[in-house]
């Protein structure tokens, strides 16, 4: 694989970003499924994770396809990472400087996209096992409890992903030129700040604001910006404009 192959990355990481939060906003929207049943008053523990089952039972076709779909983009992701820890002299004119730039943050791609594909295989999981169990014998608040566990595991690894992305994206706006450099930067930072609200446990719900904003807007506008990408001028080796 080599830079070649990168706009297909690029491109294929904007639509499948767009598309994965769209449809996460039309599930949160109750736009293509029922809201989450909320808790009623004096009711059992079991009684509340049995009506959460049968929600999750109902939305199972949603979350199969949300989260598979989100796998395949993160893989994406670290398709691009891989294609920009790769890129030819001969095919993109460039400097050292920048190619030794990209290529680090490149290689944070990777880590961010394989991260962010497991943590959304984990959760999926997870979430298919605790439905399976919840059809059984098993206490419903013990599957719950269970099926928690794994969310928080999954929820986990989605932070250390998006901590990881924001990172290689700063590297990459860092020896970029020009306005070029502005959506990594901006996306980098975004990405910084979600992750650190996630890692908190943010009761303003920062992370949740972010993740739509930059789902939807920012990850396509900075992928697309990377078939633009060149060296900044003030890099050693850099070729003068003309």
């Amino acid at each position: 694989m080599n830079g070649s192959s990168m706009p297909r990355w690029a491109i294929a990481v904007a639509v499948g970003s767009v598309l994965v939060l769209a449809w996460r906003v039309a599930i949160d929207g109750a736009l293509l499924v029922a809201p989450p049943p909320e808790p009623l008053p004096g009711e059992t523990a079991d009684a509340t994770f049995a009506a959460f089952f049968v929600w999750l039972r109902g939305i199972a076709v949603h979350d199969l396809g949300i989260r598979a779909l989100a796998a395949v983009t993160f893989l994406a992701l670290a398709g691009l990472g891989r294609s920009l820890a790769a890129i030819d002299p001969d095919e993109r004119p460039s400097t050292a400087a920048w190619r030794s730039g990209m290529a680090t943050a490149g290689r944070l791609l990777v880590v961010a996209g394989l991260f962010g594909a497991l943590g959304q295989l984990v959760e999926l999981g997870g979430h298919q096992a605790a439905i399976t169990a919840s059809g059984s014998q098993a206490p419903a608040t013990t599957v719950g409890l269970i099926e928690f566990f794994v969310d928080q595991v999954g929820a986990a690894i989605a932070t250390c992903a998006w901590a990881i992305f924001g990172v290689a994206v700063l590297v990459g706006a860092v020896v970029t030129r020009g306005w070029l450099a502005l959506p990594g930067a901006i996306l980098g930072s975004a990405l910084v700040v979600m992750a650190g609200s996630r890692l908190i446990d943010d009761p303003a719900g920062i992370a949740d604001m972010l993740l739509s904003v930059i789902g939807l807007a920012l990850v396509p506008l900075w992928a697309l910006s990377i078939l633009g990408m060149g060296p900044r001028r003030d890099l050693p080796d850099a070729v003068p404009a003309t």
